[in-house]
């Protein structure tokens, strides 16, 4: 078999890698961090600022990379939103999944000085309400994992065992509630970021400039990136989701 025929036949064993993403579709994109359950024990538990910046770092650079309107973090995970008309790569499911589990990975090392490794999703929908909804989805996910987190870790602290505190997790979320009031804790009033999740945004601004061609002073349009850890909830985070998305 010469070198080309050999090259053909291996080339048909890369049957996944013309999949792509259809045209004008939302395509979201979720990383996870693997074997964080682990990782995270030289962290504050149940959340640890350090922690929680190593993830907007890796927000901001999927963001950045990838040229997305919107990135939501929460917990050991970010969903990077891309719009309709993003047209990078192809739409190539492959090298999406992959790029965007290795830029994660390598910016939140470069952070934490940690080897880490992520891993990647995507999710494709038609529908801006449906984007939204995932969105929503998620930040619940995130008020369940501030709850359950809170409660878990207070009773390790208080020296009951891996199964005595899942029972207080597993339980119906008044008691999880009534049990750390008891405590004095009141998850309603812990930081934002551990509750709702935290946001990167790419924003429009207006900037000064200068046209050396009609030696005037014009007003030019920059795009930047924007953190925004005190998000709204339940509907007005729909409705503030939607305003970054309607107008990308």
């Amino acid at each position: 078999m010469d070198w080309r025929a050999r090259e053909v036949r291996m080339r048909q064993g890369e049957i996944y890698h013309a999949l792509r993403v259809p045209d004008d579709c939302y395509i979201v994109l979720r990383v996870d961090g693997r074997a964080f359950h682990s990782y995270t024990e030289k962290y504050e538990r149940p959340f640890d600022p350090r922690f929680h910046e190593h993830m907007l770092r890796a927000a901001a650079a999927l963001t950045e990379s990838f040229v997305g309107d919107l990135a939501y973090t929460e917990s050991d995970e970010c969903s990077l939103v891309l719009g309709p008309q993003w047209d990078y790569l192809g739409r190539s499911v492959e090298k999406l999944i992959s790029l965007t589990a290795a830029t994660a990975a390598s910016d939140f090392a470069v952070s934490s000085g940690d080897p880490v490794a992520f891993d990647s999703r995507v999710c494709v929908y038609s529908r801006l309400e449906t984007v939204l909804d995932y969105l929503a989805w998620r930040q619940d996910d995130c008020w369940r994992c501030c709850v359950n987190g809170w409660a878990y870790w207070t009773a390790r602290r208080e020296g009951m065992d891996n199964r005595q505190a899942t029972q207080i997790v597993d339980g119906p979320s008044r008691l999880k509630h009534d049990f750390l009031h008891q405590r004095g804790i009141n998850v309603a009033d812990v930081p934002s970021w551990q509750k709702r999740g935290s946001c990167i945004l790419r924003e429009t601004y207006e900037r000064e400039g200068f046209n050396p061609k009609t030696q005037e002073t014009v007003m030019a349009t920059r795009r930047r990136l924007t953190r925004c850890e005190e998000l709204p909830r339940g509907e007005e985070f729909r409705t503030f989701c939607a305003q970054i998305l309607g107008s990308s």
